[in-house]
């Protein structure tokens, strides 16, 4: 358990193809501005945060279900930045991590008319799903996350369309849920944004 929300997981499903330093962390922290990529003492704090739960889970008597509460934080916004890992986000926004004391001041951040790129994964099902189901539209939303545009330099940034499309099409294949997956790209600047 984290904070007022839960996750449940199988324990016999895999963390292995999470490299946490493959992951991009961005500081979204109101007094920074304008989003910033976040140093390295932000992402270990992230990292070791999350090796601890993930420690936590394989330890777990090979029971099939464990609740992991997490009492010890004294930096709640790290809640967050667990949570888009946790649900296999590429991009992790952190905020409010040098803030001895949680205010609403430091747990705002500065994503409120920033330019963002947003990506979509999409999943196509199967006709015969589609009315087993019940379903009305064949495309269903699988993920969707986003990224300030200035933090994406065409030629060093990942090409997440790609990136995505192959680790979904993978794990696609092994659960055969969808006959296609298609990622959409746009851009849009929001006057409020909630991470």
């Amino acid at each position: 358990m984290l904070g007022e929300d839960s996750f449940f997981y199988n324990i016999n499903s895999s963390f292995a193809d999470v490299e946490l330093g493959r992951l991009v962390y961005i500081n979204v922290e109101a007094q920074t501005k304008i989003p910033q990529f976040a140093g390295v003492g932000e992402a270990g704090i992230i990292q070791d945060t999350f090796n601890s739960i993930l420690n936590a889970m394989k330890t777990a008597n090979n029971s099939d279900l464990l609740v992991v509460r997490i009492q010890s934080w004294s930096r709640s916004p790290i809640i967050t930045s667990i949570s888009g890992i946790l649900l296999g986000y590429p991009v992790i926004y952190t905020f409010g991590m040098n803030a001895a004391i949680p205010t609403a001041e430091n747990m705002s951040n500065c994503l409120a008319d920033c330019s963002l790129e947003v990506y979509k994964v999409f999943g196509s099902v199967s006709q015969k799903v589609q009315r087993n189901l019940g379903l009305t539209n064949m495309d269903h939303l699988i993920m969707s996350f986003s990224i300030p545009s200035h933090l994406l330099n065409d030629d060093d940034s990942p090409d997440y369309v790609a990136l995505l499309e192959s680790r979904f099409s993978c794990q696609n294949s092994d659960l055969g849920l969808f006959t296609r997956i298609s990622v959409e790209r746009s851009s849009t600047i929001l006057p409020c944004v909630v991470v």
